[in-house]
């Protein structure tokens, strides 16, 4: 099968392109102001590498598969839609917190685009007050008249019983038929999530409306543009609750995170594949950083989980993530060193770059210890400047401190070490997850950089740098399901039983399913159907799907989440054995690099062309065109049969 992964990051968008036999991987500058242009511009760059026209590549690519980190930028930088939010009237100020004002999702918000509607459901689901038509429809003007692009219609206890919801749908239908120019979207909580919580699931539809329009336009636009080269399928997106789904039947709020889950996918099958019991994976790339706790191989989804600090009630992989990565800023404070959480990003990027930027960055550290080869940096394809890197850091931090430009260098490292050590052995602890028994999985372009550092802060005496680590969530997309997931609140209503509206439901979704992963080219009798009942005594129940009414233990539960799952299984090809780039012409076999311990000339590695079985003793660096792994005295490191970097302290 032909196929091409693309992960768009802060800084880089990555490619995996497996095309008749051969699997190439490539790395381009990811371009913020219209991330459609690096998705293209990635394709065009592995076509180039393959040898092949785009249109031809494309016509003979069965699946492309996609992640980006859009969403996530778009809520840190608060570059989201306008929201125009209907709540039930009395909770404006709240919006269903206990303490007023004290709601998280404010930042996304503007308080003169919050208006009340008079109607009730109670805590029982029952209806009280029907929804006031004339009330709405005066909302609904007020907001649009003060500047609202997007409306969220979020009642209380819609979730139990969503008939006002509706109804405010069918009465903004009534007002702006969808033929009318300008006509805005709505969205309602209950279709966003049908789980309890009503400040959750407001939270939930609000980020969701909040990224909508930039991710519709973005998203239909890179699938517009692969087809109109000759691409012939629909192009999936990765969504964060695992598996992917084309353009059409995903959610904005399914794109959070989706490239950093696409990367803990990738793991969990590297974990399986080596049988190792505990794993931390450490994805460092330009911008941020992001961690996983995998056990036994296995991928946690959470249901409990925080978007920038405000909690949602979705389904979603569990993955922290953390300030700091090759571009983060470093400068002093009180005398002391401080990295990120500003990041240069990839324009201007480091000072290096020599694009602008005069602040030092963690890469112009690497680069003036030595740890970064100045020719071959991403394979020689771009020169960057020991000089910039020296002068930003001479005068940011070494003049400041009264102290040298290495020292300060190494004093970057260290911060940024010590800063995602901390975090990481705090959310450890929180989890009971063994860290001195676990081995990391280092990735990302800068993460076999920096992991020995971060490995002994943690603890931690073995970890992995892969073929594919410089490219690892594209790599990971290729890990993934074609997966729909289907969530309903099971309430039955008139003296109906709970097994014969969970039957009932089952059956509506199977339909659902069958149309879904028809749209994706494919049948359902290829896919695995998944039911679960989430009772609210917190036990959960798997269910045959075809026969749901035989599962034992329901026929006196009375209210329930039911969670179907489709999911076509994919087998992704082994690992991306000598794939990385080898070194630019001429690179040395020996470089100076300033150590803690002081300068010396060092021995230099080629990842791509190290015999495997071989060890060798740190210090050294071990290198490819897209990343280098450090391996200091003390640490021994050699390639495993897999093509894979195995680093361990020494006695271990």
């Amino acid at each position: 099968m032909n196929t091409i992964d693309v992960d768009t990051g802060g800084t880089f968008t990555d490619g995996v392109f497996r095309h008749e036999g051969r699997i190439i991987t490539t790395k381009v500058d990811t371009t913020p102001h219209n991330p459609v242009l690096c998705f293209v511009d990635c394709i065009e760059s592995g076509a180039r590498l393959l040898g092949k026209e785009v249109s031809e590549l494309l016509e003979g690519t069965d699946v492309i598969r996609y992640s980006t980190t859009a969403a996530t930028n778009a809520i840190i930088q608060r570059k989201g839609a306008k929201i125009g939010l209907l709540v039930t009237a009395g909770d404006e100020k709240t919006l269903y917190q206990s303490q007023n004002g004290s709601s998280p999702i404010w930042p996304l918000l503007e308080p003169g685009l919050i208006r009340g509607i008079p109607e009730q459901v109670d805590d029982n689901g029952n209806l009280k007050a029907e929804l006031d038509p004339a009330a709405f429809r005066t909302a609904i003007e007020e907001l649009l008249d003060n500047g609202a692009r997007l409306l969220v219609v979020a009642l209380r206890n819609a979730a139990l019983n969503p008939a006002n919801e509706r109804a405010a749908r069918n009465l903004f239908r009534q007002s702006f038929p969808t033929h009318y120019l300008g006509t805005p979207f709505l969205i309602l909580s209950h279709q966003v999530s049908s789980r309890g919580g009503n400040a959750e699931r407001l939270n939930s539809a609000v980020i969701s409306g909040y990224l909508h329009r930039q991710l519709v336009v973005y998203l239909y636009k890179c699938d517009d543009a692969v087809r109109s080269r000759g691409y012939r399928h629909p192009l999936l997106v990765v969504h964060s609750s695992g598996g992917v789904a084309r353009v059409a039947k995903t959610k904005a709020l399914n794109t959070y995170n989706s490239g950093p889950t696409a990367g803990v996918y990738g793991a969990a099958r590297l974990a399986r594949r080596y049988n190792l019991p505990h794993v931390l994976t450490m994805d460092i790339g330009g911008t941020s950083t992001d961690v996983a706790f995998i056990e036994n191989g296995s991928v946690r989804l959470s249901f409990d989980v925080e978007i920038e600090g405000i909690p949602v009630n979705l389904p979603m992989i569990d993955v922290l993530g953390l300030g700091g990565g090759g571009g983060s800023l470093a400068r002093v404070e009180n005398g002391q060193v401080k990295v990120g959480p500003d990041s240069a990003g990839a324009v201007p990027g480091p000072a290096c770059y020599d694009l602008g930027n005069t602040q030092p960055t963690v890469t112009d550290a690497d680069l003036v210890l030595g740890i970064i080869d100045a020719n071959n940096f991403l394979g020689g394809k771009r020169r960057i400047s020991t000089e910039k890197a020296h002068r930003a850091l001479e005068k940011g931090i070494a003049k400041p401190l009264s102290t040298t430009v290495e020292a300060a260098a190494l004093n970057i490292r260290k911060v940024l070490a010590d800063g995602l050590a901390a975090s990481i052995r705090s959310e450890a602890q929180r989890r009971r997850f063994p860290l001195p028994e676990a081995v990391l999985f280092a990735y990302g372009g800068a993460g076999p950089l920096h992991a020995v550092d971060i490995a002994a802060a943690l603890g931690i005496k073995t970890f992995y740098v892969f073929p594919e680590s410089p490219v690892f969530s594209a790599a990971g997309c290729s890990s993934m399901n074609v997966e729909h997931l289907y969530e309903n609140r099971i309430r039955p209503q008139n003296g109906t039983s709970f097994p014969h509206v969970l039957a009932t439901t089952i059956s509506e979704l199977k339909v659902r399913a069958q149309r879904d992963i028809r749209g994706e080219g494919f049948d359902l009798a290829s896919a695995k159907l998944r039911a679960i009942v989430e009772k609210q005594d917190g036990h959960s129940v798997e269910l045959n799907p075809e026969v749901p009414d035989a599962a034992a233990g329901l026929a006196d539960v009375d209210d329930a989440i039911l969670r179907v799952t489709a999911t076509l299984e994919n087998r992704p090809e082994e690992a991306l054995v000598a794939t990385a780039s080898p070194p630019a012409p001429g690179t040395a076999v020996q470089r100076e690099i300033y150590w803690p311990s002081g300068k010396c000339s060092t021995p230099v590695a080629s990842f791509p062309v190290l015999e495997p079985g071989k060890k060798l003793s740190g210090p050294l660096v071990i290198e490819s065109g897209e990343t280098t792994c450090v391996v200091p005295a003390g640490w021994t490191a050699g390639k495993d049969s897999y093509g894979a970097i195995c680093v361990r302290k020494d006695g271990k």
